[in-house]
């Protein structure tokens, strides 16, 4: 089993080259990333659900490459209608322990207007697959940008142990394309 303090070691080391400018025009995080470390390294793996036969997910490796200035991008097509998910899974032998905050830096793209994450976003956490939170039952709290493309971040208490987590959103019928950046996932134990 690898150490947890061992394996978010290289993600912390990582941070203080990807803090940014803060100006939020090229995916600058504008607060403090140490605060929730990036799950990222090792064999982490993401997978993206959908209900929504033409929704896709483009360059989804950036969701957990320890790099906030890089994102994985959700686009739901215009007229189109359901749910998409992205989740993260820590590498083999990660375990964040009950009490952690497991989080998302988010950001939108295209005529997704604003994106605050309850409209419609939910953040969820899975132990081997199997839930173990979400924020249906806890208001995230949200730090950084107020849903403009500037990157913010949400983040809730999870009160089960956990090694995934996901963000999602449910939708009624897209008058437009929309389109978010889920620039990394994080927890901060």
């Amino acid at each position: 089993m690898i150490d947890r303090r061992l394996a978010l070691a290289l993600p912390l080391v990582l941070l203080a080259a990807c803090k940014g400018d803060g100006s939020g025009d090229d995916g600058d995080v504008p607060f403090d990333v140490a605060a929730c470390p990036y799950i990222s390294g090792g064999d982490t793996t993401a997978q993206f659900t959908s209900t929504c036969a033409s929704c896709t997910v483009t360059n989804q490796a950036a969701a957990y490459d320890g790099d906030a200035g890089t994102f994985a991008t959700v686009n739901m097509p215009a007229l189109s209608q359901g749910s998409v998910a992205l989740r993260v899974t820590a590498q083999d032998g990660v375990v964040f322990s009950a009490g952690s905050n497991p989080g998302v830096i988010l950001s939108s793209a295209g005529n997704s207007g604003n994106t605050v994450f309850n409209n419609g976003y939910e953040l969820r956490t899975y132990m081997d697959g199997a839930p173990a939170g979400s924020t249906a039952s806890a208001s995230p709290t949200i730090v950084g940008g107020s849903g403009s493309s500037t990157p913010y971040r949400a983040s809730f208490t999870s009160a089960a142990a956990f090694n995934a987590v996901e963000v999602g959103y449910t939708f009624g019928t897209n008058s437009e394309d929309k389109t978010f950046r889920v620039h990394e996932f994080c927890s901060d134990g």
